[in-house]
């Protein structure tokens, strides 16, 4: 059963801010823009991570290789070291050019 309003009624929840709130758009600023980026990329590159890690296992398994062992020696070396060194200053770089272009619009 549907009640019929006043025009006063009605004109009374039309202005009033508590019958029905009007929601601003919240803009977030740069700053959280980029962090919650850098956290989405985070977790992607551990979920990658533990994906190859599961695949190198998989495929090592079914050609009796321990290909696991090999990638492990390889990132343990000074050139794997500075592979991973090179993949973090990526994801930086990355980072500062997205905050650099939403800066521009």
């Amino acid at each position: 059963m549907t009640r019929e309003y006043t025009t006063e009624e009605r004109r009374v929840r039309e202005t009033d801010p508590e019958s029905h709130p009007t929601q601003e758009p919240t803009r977030r600023s740069t700053s959280a823009r980029v962090a919650s980026w850098f956290g989405e990329a985070l977790v992607r590159a551990v979920v990658a991570v533990l994906g190859l890690v599961l695949l190198l296992f998989a495929v090592g398994r079914i050609v009796d290789v321990n290909l696991l062992d090999a990638a492990i020696d390889v990132l343990d070396s000074g050139v794997g070291a500075w592979l991973v060194l090179a993949f973090v200053g990526l994801l930086l770089v990355v980072a500062a050019a997205r905050d650099w272009e939403s800066r521009r619009v």
